[in-house]
């Protein structure tokens, strides 16, 4: 099934939209919470709502590529030891965005290859095939529900806008199941599109979800166990 959080919307073509998957229930459920903007939270209210035993996560601003995408991410997130699954997410040039999260990138956390050609190999080809990450992003996030449960789902109070997923990946992690990045998978993704850009965001909220995640966090991403330590951590390619 199919459940739409509609976060206030107030534009017209987006009210249009939502009026027109109304008529498509119960295959596709639209769920009112105008909540102050959480995605952490929004995240779970779905999850409390929706049926399936899998989850998937997947923004408003994204664009599906292939008619097989959830099939293949199932593959994965079916396998008892595995967590968190997430996809290759391509900007709307056609270049990559997210091929799997490395920890400290940045300091914090980011995404390598970023900018990287869509067919490129990348590092050690990772850039086309499915292979471990210490986290994806939930833009676009497979997950088993009985798993998204025992770990209490996305951290809401702590991180509401950022570094969310990558707390949820690394708290799966702790419980031995592993992250998968399926880059056979891909999706566009028009980042922050209906939140005005990344740059708009205020950067102290930011500021103080970092510091959280580094106080939790600090010693996992001073050694990501999937990225080699010979690379660095400013050069995104």
């Amino acid at each position: 099934d199919v459940l739409v959080i509609d976060n206030g919307s107030v534009e017209p073509a987006t009210l249009a939209a939502l009026e027109k998957f109304r008529r498509d229930e119960p295959r596709l459920t639209v769920a009112p919470n105008p909540m102050p903007f959480n995605f952490s939270a929004l995240c779970n209210f779905g999850a409390a709502r929706a049926r399936g035993d899998m989850l998937v996560f997947l923004n408003n601003d994204t664009v599906v590529l292939q008619s097989s995408w959830l099939e293949r991410m199932l593959e994965f997130a079916a396998q008892p030891d595995v967590g968190a699954v997430g996809c290759k997410l391509l900007y709307p040039t056609g270049r990559v965005q997210h091929a799997g999260v490395v920890l400290g990138m940045g300091g914090v956390a980011g995404h390598f290859g970023d900018g990287l050609g869509r067919r490129a190999r990348g590092w050690l080809g990772g850039s086309l095939v499915p292979h471990e990450a210490s986290a994806v992003t939930a833009a676009c996030m497979m997950i088993e529900r009985a798993k998204f449960d025992a770990v209490g789902g996305f951290d809401a109070e702590n991180l509401p806008v950022d570094l969310n997923d990558i707390d949820l990946c690394l708290r799966l992690n702790a419980r031995g199941w592993r992250t998968i990045c399926d880059c056979r998978v891909m999706l566009a993704h028009h980042q922050s599109a209906s939140r005005g850009g990344g740059a708009m965001r205020l950067q102290r909220v930011y500021r103080k979800e970092r510091e959280y995640f580094l106080t939790n966090w600090g010693e996992a991403i001073r050694n990501d166990p999937y990225f080699n330590p010979n690379l660095s951590l400013y050069d995104r390619e």
